[in-house]
């Protein structure tokens, strides 16, 4: 864990904005790629993506923590506290859903099957209705706009992630959408997890 922080460390380093607050770049949000001004649609790596802030932040939060209760490292115990406080804070957009990004000039794009940006939720269990009320709510707005929007190419593994997700929120009414809504597509992992169970080959 401690190989993790300094790592972070130093990727960080120099990065600081007027205000001291770091910026995460490179960065990405796996196979998804912001709404941007025309001039700057040439690449999908772009600053702050919020995974990549919510695992940063979830690795300095578990050192620090860590550290604390060993009682252990104290000099690069406050050093990591003082780079956890300097991350950039998450993003609510227009719409009122926690945002793919962190960064101005950068929109949602919702028509995507990956939800990375909800790893505050799940893997991570950052967010929680009494701690962050706020985020938490923006966080199943984020759910309802990628449900909306059609999740992309309609992935299992998609609908599994946002149901995953819809469980943290203590949703059922969400889940029940994500599950409903994952039952009457023909995906091809669930054609191939059908062949596989029967037998059949071929197309």
């Amino acid at each position: 864990m401690q190989e993790v922080a300094h790592f972070y460390e130093d990727f960080l380093k120099g990065t600081e904005d007027p205000r001291g607050r770091v910026r995460l770049y490179p960065s990405v949000s796996p196979e998804n790629f912001p709404i941007m001004a025309d001039s700057d649609q040439s690449t999908f790596i772009v600053p702050n993506a919020k995974c990549d802030i919510a695992i940063c932040r979830e690795a300095l939060r578990n050192v620090v923590e860590a550290c604390r209760e060993l009682a252990v490292s104290p000099e690069a115990l406050t050093r990591w506290q003082d780079l956890l406080n300097r991350l950039p804070d998450y993003v609510v957009n227009e719409d009122g859903a926690l945002a793919e990004w962190a960064y101005p000039g950068m929109g949602d794009r919702y028509n995507h099957r990956h939800s990375s940006h909800l790893y505050a939720l799940w893997p991570s269990l950052e967010f929680s209705p009494e701690r962050e009320p706020d985020l938490f709510f923006a966080a199943r707005n984020a759910v309802r706009k990628r449900l909306e929007a059609g999740l992309g190419n309609k992935s299992s593994h998609g609908y599994m992630h946002l149901g995953l997700v819809a469980a943290r929120l203590r949703d059922p009414g969400l889940l029940w959408s994500v599950l409903d809504d994952y039952a009457r597509q023909r995906t091809a992992e669930k054609s191939w997890t059908f062949k596989a169970a029967t037998g059949q080959s071929g197309r």
